[in-house]
């Protein structure tokens, strides 16, 4: 009887020194996902104010999103914001993984990309019946494993399917990014009239076709905001002439300089005096001054790890805690309304338009 009563008190001592030493280990883990909720929610709710004050006391968390590192460790939350009705307000991106820049990238209308995503795939596979699994690698990389009867993968922000992962890995983040003195304590800044619907690639005929369609968006900013000789008869011929005079080829894209130029050449043709100028030293740092003065720029992305050579027109930045996100019109999305940083350095040359 004395053994079993030994035993007995071993067991419990046992249990409750286990249960001492989990215990702060579980608390650490709610108080960690409460951390990352609450910077989302508090970040969102202190600028939600400034696009649109109407909402501010209406808006909570709706869909909470996981995405997974690929040893399937937690890298990154989303949460997306609903009114009372249910519907979509924007989000943001939270990365689990560095304390120093939390926020990936927010928006502050519209649906997710993963929404978008999801409602693409589900009208082109006609079935919902679909298990869905996020992981996030850094640099605005975000993949989604579908698992149905096959596993295949896509890039989840314009829903192509991926040949391979094999070359996938994690772009570690900029952790340290130069802020001009001119924007340092500015929240946000945008140019006049930005909040517009722009076009797409997939809009126009041709394949890497991202600097003329960056080009025509730039033309239908400047068009609405009174300059109407920026458009010729259509925005289709529009296309046309700056495709033809970017030099576009459907197999290498555009350069970077011809986008320069043939912004220039269109821009001058339709009977205004302009000089559109390159700077690939500093390419952020000239955006934000361009901006500051209350001009768009177009943006050239290069190896970005979503992106990979791209062209997108910037309408505006915030400045978060010493990191620049700009406000972009990317070419994927009909609405300037994400907000990236240059995570993994690939902003690479501006390219600007001064008319005289």
């Amino acid at each position: 009887m004395r053994k079993k009563s030994l035993v007995k008190k071993f067991i419990a001592f046992l249990f409750i020194t286990f249960f001492i030493i989990i215990s702060p280990l579980s608390v650490k883990a709610e108080a960690d996902n409460f951390s990352s909720e609450s910077i989302a929610l508090q970040f969102y709710l202190e600028h939600i104010g400034t696009t649109d004050s109407s909402y501010q006391n209406n808006l909570m968390i709706g869909r909470i999103v996981t995405f997974f590192n690929m040893e399937n460790h937690i890298s990154a939350t989303m949460y997306s914001f609903v009114d009372s009705n249910n519907q979509p307000h924007g989000y943001v991106v939270i990365d689990e993984n560095n304390a120093l820049i939390p926020i990936i990238e927010f928006a502050f209308d519209g649906e997710s990309f993963i929404t978008a995503f999801e409602n693409q795939l589900a009208a082109d596979t006609k079935t919902t019946d679909t298990n869905i699994t996020y992981y996030y690698l850094g640099g605005y990389q975000y993949i989604a494993k579908l698992e149905s009867e096959e596993i295949s993968y896509y890039n989840l922000l314009n829903g192509q399917q991926l040949d391979s992962i094999e070359n996938i890995s994690y772009i570690a983040p900029t952790l340290e990014l130069p802020v001009s003195s001119r924007s340092t304590q500015a929240t946000e800044v945008t140019v006049l009239g930005y909040n517009q619907s722009y076009y797409t690639t997939s809009y126009f005929g041709g394949s890497n076709n991202c600097g003329p369609t960056a080009g025509v968006n730039l033309c239908v900013y400047y068009y609405n905001n009174g300059k109407t000789n920026m458009r010729y008869n259509s925005w289709e011929q529009t296309y046309n002439l700056i495709y033809e005079a970017m030099k576009t080829n459907t197999l290498n894209g555009t350069y970077s300089r011809f986008i320069q130029s043939g912004m220039e050449e269109y821009v001058t043709s339709r009977g205004y005096s302009c000089t559109a100028s390159l700077d690939v030293m500093d390419a952020a740092g000239v955006a934000k001054t361009e901006i500051d003065d209350g001009r768009p720029v177009l943006l050239v992305l290069h190896g970005d790890s979503t992106y990979r050579d791209h062209a997108v027109m910037a309408v505006g930045y915030k400045i978060e805690n010493g990191t620049t996100y700009f406000r972009i019109a990317d070419g994927w999305g009909s609405t300037a309304n994400r907000y990236i940083y240059d995570n993994a350095g690939t902003i690479s040359e501006c390219v600007m338009l001064l008319f005289r």
